[in-house]
């Protein structure tokens, strides 16, 4: 156990070697042992620990909370990464994180700001955008949803109109995020449209034999 391991260490020299020793199992893939002593460093007091092991240990344990679905945890380990970083987001996936994690806690009205926030800090993150729309949505509040959109729009992202804002897409590039698409772009729409004609003439016989075979 995390004592065991401990035993006989200062504190600072056991917070040092639990961010090693968790780091090093976390690249083994061991999760579960890791998340023991990230967690240790992540959750202790802000000035224990060296700032910039604290933050670390705290984006590696985000992912493993979200994994255990402990909602609570991720907003208090999210909020403290703030302030350890002098009242600003460390990256642009915290903020995002949180918001997922008070969004599963029924507080949409906070999750639609720590989604903006993300975007705020990287414009172009697409997921953010999404869940910002189904917050919105959800919220009934629509004239957001087409306002935030535009901003990915102008950005350049997936999205190239307001008004459609689909959270996932088809893999061939020849269908585009746009609400309307012209016949001219499409072989068979300007097939049926050259041979409009005969296929006229081959329904008016057709009627005026009775519709007989």
């Amino acid at each position: 156990g995390l004592d065991e391991v401990g035993r006989g260490l200062a504190e600072s020299d056991r917070f040092q070697g639990f961010f090693i020793i968790g780091c090093g199992l976390h690249m083994l893939g061991l999760l579960e042992e890791a998340r023991q002593y990230l967690a240790y460093v992540a959750s202790a007091a802000i000035g224990g620990p060296p700032a910039n092991d604290q933050l670390v240990a705290i984006l590696m344990v985000m992912p493993m909370l979200k994994h255990r679905k402990q909602w609570s945890s991720m907003v208090l380990i999210s909020d403290k990464a703030r302030e350890i970083n002098g009242g600003n987001w460390p990256d642009y996936t915290v903020p995002f994180t949180k918001g997922m994690a008070v969004c599963n806690l029924g507080r949409l009205p906070e999750a639609a700001r720590c989604f903006q926030e993300a975007i705020d800090m990287n414009p172009g993150f697409f997921q953010a955008y999404v869940e910002y729309d189904k917050t919105m949505t959800a919220l009934r509040d629509f004239e957001a949803c087409r306002k935030m959109a535009q901003r990915l729009v102008d950005h350049g992202g997936r999205w190239v109109n307001a008004w459609q804002r689909p959270d996932h897409f088809l893999s061939d590039p020849a269908l585009s995020s746009r609400p309307w698409y012209d016949a001219k772009d499409f072989p068979l729409a300007r097939a049926l449209e050259a041979g409009f004609g005969a296929i006229q003439k081959e329904l008016r016989s057709f009627h005026e034999g009775g519709g007989a075979a």
